[in-house]
């Protein structure tokens, strides 16, 4: 069984990831290591910042050209990065 999460590009698996927070503590942050698997699927693994509780994704790179929204990120999750991102570029 492959559990690796469908991603478009690098980005939204970052942005997967900071949605994410870590189940035990709630931190977003974690020092991943990048693994390339067969078959263009990346895992990301590590200790995570607040606990060290040691976290890994999977993701599975989808064919160049493919459109259409998110599959791992709805509309409100990308909505609620933005605010957050935009907030703190204006120092709020």
């Amino acid at each position: 069984m492959n559990d690796s999460l469908p991603v478009r590009s690098t980005a939204e698996v970052f942005a997967y990831m900071e949605l994410n927070p870590c189940g035990v503590c709630g931190e977003t942050i974690f020092t991943e290591e990048l693994a390339c698997l067969a078959g263009g699927t990346d895992e990301y693994r590590g200790a995570c910042a607040g606990c060290g509780r040691w976290r890994t994704m999977s993701f599975q790179d989808q064919e160049t050209g493919v459109g259409g929204p998110s599959r791992i990120i709805d509309a409100g999750q990308w909505w609620l990065l933005a605010h957050k991102r935009s907030n703190g570029a204006m120092g709020g």
